[in-house]
């Protein structure tokens, strides 16, 4: 809110410079590490709203993190995630997949409906390899495991045949993850939900402001959606990206030149298939 009398005095040294911001009104800029996103917004395929928070007041990330996947309105809410209930919608209707990609699958996708991961890595079935022969022995009388696994292979054979890279596989490069989840998606055989998750916000100290360490944090979220429109191609007209976070940080700087933790924060809606239009809600 870089036009906000109370922005600058509030935020003192990490305050980011009103000329390095890429400004989308008279009021409200994006960061200089958002530039993908600040295109989105010029071409009509970005919406931002600048303060959304979960309903319950939480200072825990794991609890504050359970409440927004579940979609609960209380804490405890709700044992499933709000994207597994909407897969469950689906897939009565029609054939549909949903994938998460990373080391454990998230709440937001657990629950009754069967969804897909893939962990960046090195892949299970590798040739100078015997462990999936080994687990597939192992599981071939396991009604939970045995399905599990074949279904992991299969994930796994998908990735092999889109000929994902190094990078992508290692799990390091945002911008290559995003480009792999873009071949999931773009694959009619793929799946229709992708979830990525991405860390590292936390800035209590030595925050930064247009360089620093939430700058390089800003710069992998924005590689992160440049990697989904560039690698979905045509498909991108389709997809609608929504990023979230558990809770925002305080508008004041703290005594370490970070920032502690708040209530509301930005959310992000991108894509092709977003209804244009200029900012979500309002600015209390």
């Amino acid at each position: 809110p870089y036009a906000d009398p109370d922005y600058a005095a509030l935020r003192g040294e990490i305050t980011v410079p009103t000329a390095t911001v890429q400004k989308i009104d008279a009021h409200f800029g994006l960061h200089p590490r958002l530039a993908n996103l600040y295109a989105m917004t010029q071409a009509g395929q970005a919406r931002l709203a600048p303060a959304v928070a979960i309903p319950q007041r939480i200072r825990s990330h794991f609890e504050a993190q359970d409440l927004l996947e579940s979609g609960a309105d209380r804490l405890y809410g709700a044992t499933s995630g709000w994207l597994n209930r909407t897969l469950s919608t689906l897939q009565a209707q029609r054939p549909t997949k949903a994938l998460s990609i990373g080391a454990q699958e998230p709440l937001i996708l657990r629950g009754a409906a069967r969804a897909e991961s893939w962990s960046p890595g090195g892949p299970l079935n590798a040739p100078s390899t015997r462990v999936a022969s080994i687990l597939m022995d192992l599981y071939a009388g396991d009604a939970l495991l045995g399905p599990a696994l074949a279904q992991g292979l299969a994930t796994e054979a998908e990735a092999n045949a889109m000929t994902m890279d190094g990078a992508a596989r290692r799990g390091g490069d945002p911008k290559a993850v995003a480009a792999a989840a873009a071949r999931f998606l773009a694959d009619p055989q793929g799946p229709s939900m992708v979830v990525l998750s991405l860390d590292g916000f936390d800035t209590h100290a030595n925050q930064g402001s247009d360089k620093g360490q939430l700058a390089n944090r800003l710069g992998a979220l924005d590689d992160t959606l440049g990697g989904l429109r560039d690698g979905l191609g045509e498909r991108w007209k389709d997809t609608a990206v929504v990023a979230v976070t558990e809770f925002g940080r305080t508008a004041r700087i703290n005594g370490t030149k970070g920032t502690d933790h708040g209530t509301a924060s930005t959310l992000i809606l991108a894509g092709g298939a977003l209804k244009p239009g200029g900012l979500i809600g309002d600015w209390p």
